[in-house]
């Protein structure tokens, strides 16, 4: 490898390293980074199909650097950025250098992969881990010695994510397609891929059957599933290009970004179909499609697919490199401008499609802290605002057990209750906290409500999504004592 080449690759991998970690603690934690950080110490016990691995590694790197919201996302800020060295060597492996290389540009610049590499959460170890394996996995086929590496490869990636399993699957059925073991005339000993099979089987077997059992579960009715995979597919790609930070409706910017995007993949697939690379296209089908298997139940989240998001590239930077080379730099120009108003808006917390990117829970806290005096009970089951609040009067809500804490507030002269009205949009405890806001209301007298975070395209979500959609993201409501029923 050339010298310029290596250089050119390390200030790729820098320029996406400083858009990743560029105002890094300038959001509050989201809920679900306060509840990963608060837990990351607590048990190492794997939690419904979320592996521990993620947590060791975080409750260690807290103990080195702090809770600073800079400080714990500057793990996933690491792993995001050595993910992008995977991107161009699987790229620089399936196209050659010049494919791995815009591959690589396009995942330094990702609005996607860098909204899920600034959070607090499992994402980002994911992403390089899945990664991991995917690489290991085509030094496997070219040289079998490097089997024990994959191995252990494999069961370390799941066990940071269950989903990682999908990836296993992947790999599988490349293999049995291609005759039994054998991968470009050179075949692979059966036994000792069997044996590493198992191996991974066994270790990580606790893991993959809870994964399993929750499927089923998220299925949706089978009269649902075409019209909603549509729909479900062409969101998960629309976040692969556009990312999460350019709304649905704006048209000047999605539709020249969708243009160009697909232009991108249909002559990627055009090329290798052109060139006979069946072997590559094959690959990179399965690897794309088959992790998208849980897209057909409610487990839909695009931030789930992050591997198969980098493969996307990759199957980009295959279009773009083939192209002739006054089409090159246009198209690199317009998607690195598609992307750049996408970053902005990461920035300025604009057009977030999950808005809890945008909520400033540290000014919710200096609020209520001024509301707050001896005589009032604050109440909130929300982990942010939780993490955020040090005063002494607060009752944490426990979603499913609210009856415990209106025993705690029978006899207080004034409550301050912060409420989300989509923080549980995604889980059944909605509904024991409106049953609670309901006993609030009959118990006692609401004197104020303030609402936080106007979302001003409310009113065209509600019409674009077809359900109710709150015009605040967060409400604070003010009671007094009244007469108890």
């Amino acid at each position: 490898m050339k010298v310029s080449h290596r250089v050119l690759i390390g200030g790729l991998i820098l320029l996406g390293f400083f858009l990743r970690v560029w105002m890094l603690g300038s959001n509050s934690y989201t809920g679900d980074e306060a509840r990963v950080i608060s837990s990351s110490g607590l048990n190492f016990l794997p939690q419904e199909m979320h592996p521990v691995l993620y947590r060791m590694f975080l409750f260690g790197w807290i103990k080195l650097f702090g809770t600073h919201e800079s400080a714990t996302r500057m793990l996933s800020v690491i792993f995001g950025t050595l993910a992008l060295l995977l991107i161009y060597l699987i790229g620089k492996e399936l196209g050659g250098r010049k494919v791995g290389l815009i591959a690589l540009y396009l995942g330094a610049i990702s609005p996607f992969l860098i909204l899920f590499s600034r959070i607090s959460r499992v994402f980002p170890c994911f992403l390089f881990f899945n990664l991991s394996l995917i690489w290991v996995f085509l030094l496997v086929i070219k040289d079998v010695k490097k089997l024990w590496i994959y191995t252990i490869v494999a069961i370390i990636s799941i066990y940071v994510e269950a989903w990682v399993f999908f990836t296993l699957l992947c790999e599988w059925i490349w293999l049995l397609i291609h005759g039994i073991l054998r991968i470009n005339s050179r075949k692979i000993d059966k036994k000792k891929w069997a044996i590493s099979q198992l191996i991974i089987l066994l270790a990580s077997s606790f893991l993959i059957v809870k994964l399993f059992a929750v499927i089923p579960s998220e299925l949706i009715s089978i009269n649902r599933v075409p019209a909603s995979l549509l729909t479900k597919l062409g969101y998960t790609f629309f976040s692969f290009s556009l990312g999460q930070t350019i709304l649905p409706w704006n048209l000047k910017v999605v539709i020249p970004g969708i243009f160009i995007y697909s232009i991108s993949a249909i002559y990627g697939v055009r090329v290798l179909i052109r060139k006979r690379w069946i072997k590559e296209l094959l690959w990179l089908l399965i690897f794309i499609l088959i992790p998208l298997v849980p897209i057909c139940t409610n487990l839909n989240f695009p931030h789930y697919y992050l591997g198969v998001a980098s493969l996307y590239y990759i199957l980009l930077g295959i279009g773009i490199a083939f192209m002739r080379m006054r089409a090159i730099i246009p198209i690199l120009i317009l998607i690195t401008g598609v992307n750049a108003y996408g970053i902005k808006n990461i920035y300025t917390k604009r057009e977030c499609h999950l808005q809890r990117f945008t909520d400033n829970w540290r000014e919710i806290n200096t609020i209520i802290d001024g509301f707050s005096d001896q005589g009032t009970k604050i109440v909130s089951y929300h982990q942010a605002f939780i993490w955020y609040c040090n005063l002494p009067n607060l009752i944490i809500l426990d979603a499913r057990n609210p009856e415990k804490s209106q025993e705690e507030l029978v006899n207080a002269k004034k409550i301050i209750f912060v409420h989300t009205p989509l923080s549980g949009i995604c889980s059944s405890d909605d509904q024991k906290i409106y049953e609670f806001k309901e006993w609030l209301d009959r118990n006692f007298s609401c004197i104020q409500s303030i609402g936080f975070f106007e979302n001003e395209d409310y009113e065209i979500k509600r019409k674009f999504l077809k359900r109710s959609f709150p015009r605040f993201r967060v409400q604070v409501f003010l009671y007094e004592r009244g007469e108890i029923l």
